[in-house]
C-alpha cells in the first residue's frame, strides 16, 4: 500500500484495506472534519453501495492507530473524527489471517516444547 498524503485543510484521511480497498478501489480518501464514525460509514454506504454489510459491519477501525469500538444502532454516533486524523478500516479476513497465523504459531510451539497433551499420550504433565 503507498502511502497516504497529508488531507487537505479541515479533512481526515480514511485507509482502506484488503477487501475495503477493492470494494473502494481505492487505497485511502480524504473526508471533511469533524465527523463521527456512524456518519463516515452512512457516507461510505451513499458512495460504495454494500461496502456496510459486506465490510463495515465486521471490520475492525483504527483511529490515529488505536482500535475504537464500531457503534450499533443503539450506541450513539460513535467517536468524533477530526482534522488531520487517520482512520484505517481493517476487514476481518486481514485480521482472521493473523489470529490463524498466531495460532498455529502456538500450537507449534506447544508441540515443540512438549506442552501439547498429545505428546504425553494424552496425559498433560501436570495431570490429567
Amino acid at each position: 500500500m503507498s502511502a497516504a498524503t497529508k488531507p487537505p485543510k479541515n479533512h481526515f484521511n480514511v485507509l482502506f484495506f484488503a477487501s475495503a480497498s477493492s470494494f473502494t478501489s481505492k487505497q485511502y480518501e480524504a473526508f471533511p472534519a469533524p465527523l463521527p464514525l456512524k456518519k463516515l460509514f452512512d457516507i461510505l454506504e451513499e458512495r460504495y453501495s454494500g461496502i456496510k454489510e459486506k465490510v463495515l459491519e465486521s471490520c475492525l477501525v483504527t483511529v490515529n492507530l488505536e482500535y475504537v469500538d464500531i457503534p450499533g444502532p443503539e450506541d450513539g454516533d460513535g467517536p468524533d473524527i477530526q482534522a488531520g486524523d487517520e482512520v484505517a478500516i481493517i476487514p476481518p479476513n486481514g485480521a482472521r489471517r493473523r489470529f490463524e497465523s498466531s495460532s498455529s504459531m502456538v500450537q507449534f510451539s506447544q508441540v515443540a516444547t512438549g506442552t501439547d497433551s498429545t505428546t504425553y499420550g494424552g496425559a498433560h504433565p501436570q495431570g490429567p
